[in-house]
């Protein structure tokens, strides 16, 4: 179903007029019968088309309200494990296993009804709160409702980040979908800054599409980080990035992507078909607004290009990378690397705009 045909039009209206504004920090991508809403790298909102419940239980994650801090003891995996019968005999087994690294189980274990209702009234404390939320969200109707929510929404998530980040369980505010994210939301307007339009992130090739990679079926199909148009020419570009040399396996991890284009989109004979997928998003992204201005970007019909984007995290890492495309047994010279700079800040990710801008002037 088209998304100008759903059920509770209004609704997803003021959503997605919301959501599209650049001010509010949101990025907003098609996937197979619904829409994403992303912030800062994560989930924030799904809309489903196909029927009468555009919001479903996974529309906003519920742990996104389960704050831990450094003083708690139960992270999330305890706390869905507590909730569930026959948990006890897991603890005591993890709790008899020798090293330090199991001291927080004997000490739940040494505790275990104490932990199990404290499990369940977080459990049940986060639902609730959940369907308040989705619920306010379904009976709203007026624009400045559906933005306060969506606010609310985005505190509750920069909240759950923050105490992930505190409590040292997870690196939450940089990294390379948070980067991703910010190259996503400055490379939507038609301005000089930029010279490539990002169309999608993380596309998910399905194992049904007639440009899959068949060399092996039995496992999962690749994933292009981003899809994005030359402006000026209209060519069709899949990118690779990477944020700082972790990202890279030696050569292995620059060879692998490009022979997983080689094999699907850049398949002389399968490109056709992404192309055409490919065309019909771009033009409901532009009949939607999706962009900052409604502008003729014509998709040339040709093969897509490869391009690597490197993010610098280090001083050394766009020679490193050079050396390490160099000495790559399959990357042609010709393939495009565009090195966006270092960021200022090292212990938060601040993005500047013209630092993220898809440009040719930081082409190799």
């Amino acid at each position: 179903m088209d998304v100008l045909q759903a059920p509770n039009l209004n609704m997803y209206k003021h959503i997605i007029e919301y959501a599209r504004n650049p001010q509010n920090g949101l990025d907003i991508q098609f996937r197979g019968g619904y829409i994403n809403i992303y912030y800062r790298g994560g989930n924030l909102l799904r809309l489903y088309f196909d029927d009468n419940e555009p919001l479903r239980p996974e529309s906003f994650d519920k742990w996104y309200f389960y704050q831990p801090t450094k003083e708690s003891v139960l992270t999330k995996s305890d706390i869905v494990r507590l909730c569930k019968n026959e948990s006890e005999s897991w603890y005591k087994q993890t709790s008899e296993k020798p090293g330090n690294r199991y001291n927080r189980y004997r000490h739940i274990y040494s505790d275990y009804e104490k932990y199990r209702r404290e499990a369940v009234e977080i459990e049940s404390t986060l639902q609730n709160r959940w369907s308040e939320l989705l619920s306010r969200l379904q009976n709203c109707t007026e624009y400045n409702e559906i933005a306060s929510i969506m606010e609310e929404m985005k505190t509750t998530m920069d909240g759950w980040k923050k105490s992930l980040k505190e409590v040292g369980r997870r690196e939450t505010e940089s990294g390379e979908r948070v980067v991703q994210h910010y190259i996503s939301l400055f490379n939507k307007e038609y301005d000089e800054g930029t010279d490539y339009l990002v169309l999608d992130l993380e596309y998910a090739i399905s194992a049904h599409a007639l440009y899959r990679d068949d060399r092996t079926l039995d496992r999962q199909q690749p994933r292009i980080d981003i899809v994005a148009i030359e402006k000026r020419t209209g060519q069709l570009y899949v990118m690779e990035l990477k944020y700082g040399m972790g990202a890279v396996d030696g050569n292995a991890g620059v060879d692998v992507h490009y022979n997983d284009y080689l094999n699907t989109v850049g398949d002389d004979e399968k490109w056709i078909y992404f192309w055409d997928d490919i065309n019909i998003l771009l033009t409901a992204k532009k009949n939607l607004g999706f962009f900052l201005e409604k502008n003729e970007v014509v998709l040339k019909k040709e093969k897509p290009k490869f391009a690597f984007i490197m993010k610098e995290q280090n001083n050394t890492d766009k020679n490193e990378f050079v050396n390490a495309i160099k000495t790559s047994v399959s990357i042609p010279d010709n393939v495009p690397i565009l090195f966006l700079p270092k960021d200022q800040d090292e212990t938060f990710f601040n993005p500047i705009p013209d630092g993220l801008k898809l440009s040719k002037k930081y082409l190799l």
